[in-house]
């Protein structure tokens, strides 16, 4: 083997080495450095079918009547909320939306996040689906549908407390929205002027007090 030979051996050896170590650099750059970035990505294939399989828990009124729920087969879960213009009161949960109300302030105990490491550790282990915990309002959903029934086509906000407790039992804002569809009708419900999608149930001013054991304000 000729001088020629033997050099082009030697950088051709050199370039294979580098050609390694770039990728050897490569590999450890996005498994280590930016691992958590790339995990923590929305459109990250492992969070989005995790995120799927999440089975949120209930959300109950005060007598354990079920206002939002999850159902289906674990490959194609759906909220699910049985009274369809309970948006204002209970909120939203949307894949593509995210949440909003109750289902925005209870989210880690809805998703189960909120569990001990044990029940981590088995999650992990056993590949379990998440499942996350109910909870329980003080709303009463026969008021709360008595309430929303009260206002028909007129616009405003109203809210029932307990005067001996200052639990609320019916809060409604008008025109409201249904959770159920909020994905067909996001678009809208964000450019409509009365702002169907607020939980505060604030707009106008008091223009009735009723107190019998409970106090009621009705604002329009």
């Amino acid at each position: 083997m000729n001088h020629s030979t033997q050099t082009q051996l030697h950088k051709m050896q050199r370039a294979i080495l580098l050609a390694f170590l770039a990728v050897a650099l490569s590999l450890v750059f996005w498994a280590v450095v930016r691992s958590e970035a790339i995990l923590a990505r929305d459109d990250n294939p492992r969070l989005v079918e995790a995120e799927l399989r999440i089975q949120r828990g209930r959300i109950l009124d005060r007598n354990g009547t079920v206002l939002a729920e999850t159902v289906g087969e674990p490959d194609a879960l759906v909220r699910s909320y049985p009274f369809p213009t309970i948006g204002p009161a209970v909120g939203y949960y949307s894949f593509r939306h995210g949440t909003g109300g109750t289902e925005a302030s209870f989210d880690a105990v809805l998703r189960g996040e909120d569990e001990g490491i044990t029940a981590v550790l088995n999650r992990e282990l056993f590949h379990t689906p998440q499942i996350g915990r109910d909870v329980q309002l003080t709303l009463d959903a026969q008021l709360q549908t008595t309430a929303e029934a009260l206002f028909g086509d007129a616009q405003g906000g109203l809210v029932l407390l307990e005067i001996a407790t200052g639990n609320v039992l019916a809060m409604v804002s008008h025109p409201g929205y249904n959770p159920n569809l909020l994905d067909e009708n996001f678009d809208q419900l964000v450019e409509d002027e009365t702002a169907p999608c607020s939980t505060a149930p604030c707009r106008g001013s008091i223009s009735r007090v009723w107190c019998c054991n409970r106090s009621f304000w009705l604002l329009r």
